[in-house]
């Protein structure tokens, strides 16, 4: 487990005349102890942001001979820390430069086994045709045994898992959650909705009816709906 870095190298490269993010650590994931504090870097000959899991953070920005320096610092960590950090060049200052560099954190939280979702529309996943899918059921421990399973059915579902996404597979229009083992204690994740649609996208209301009648106590999207649903919109 880290707890704080060096970031002389990457700072030599780019004033040698290197071109483009340099992010320290170059580890592509890190385990953190909970509560502990914890410093990322990034180089860059720009401007530049971090984001965690595609939302902006805020962070130190300096500009030392001719280089852009950002360090985010991460103090008293939990597991709601845990998630891709990625630098990348201001979009205001330079909008047609895409690259990043990213590395994934997690903070082994036994209060916090699985990530909470980052808006209600995580819980419900639209698929059209054949298509693989995710059930975003991630962990804040990647040492976690984590298993799939239809609501209401005993019986795991076999699909692979990856812990900073989910698991990932061909599911059926059907109800899903994932359960985790912590101290020999079974931990449930939240209930996620797969709903398989053939061609074109039904109306939001078609939609949050069918959920509803499989339990969902909310809807993902939609403000035209009969009332009579009696959807909870988020």
């Amino acid at each position: 487990m880290w707890s704080h870095l060096s970031p002389v190298p990457g700072l030599l490269e780019v004033t040698s005349g290197g071109s483009g993010l340099h992010i320290e650590p170059e580890d592509a994931e890190l385990v953190l102890r909970l509560h502990s504090t914890f410093s990322l870097v990034c180089y860059g000959d720009g401007a530049l942001v971090w984001e965690r899991d595609g939302q902006p953070l805020t962070a130190l920005l300096e500009h030392r001979d001719g280089v852009f320096v950002s360090n985010l610092t991460l103090r008293n960590v939990t597991g709601r820390h845990t998630g891709e950090y990625a630098c990348l060049y201001s979009p205001d200052q330079a909008p047609e430069r895409a690259e990043r560099k990213a590395l994934y954190i997690y903070v082994p939280d036994p209060s916090l086994v699985f990530l909470p979702a980052i808006t209600s529309e995580e819980f419900f996943i639209f698929i059209t045709g054949y298509t693989e899918a995710i059930i975003p059921c991630r962990v804040t421990d990647p040492e976690l045994q984590v298993t799939l399973y239809e609501k209401k059915v005993e019986n795991p579902i076999p699909a692979a898992y990856d812990p900073q996404q989910g698991f990932k597979g061909f599911f059926e229009d059907k109800t899903y959650y994932c359960q985790a083992i912590v101290d020999d204690q079974e931990v449930d994740s939240d209930t996620f909705y797969v709903y398989r649609i053939q061609g074109e996208l039904p109306s939001s209301c078609l939609i949050c009816e069918r959920l509803h009648q499989r339990g969902a106590d909310r809807c993902a999207s939609g403000r035209e709906c009969d009332p009579d649903v009696h959807c909870q919109w988020q």
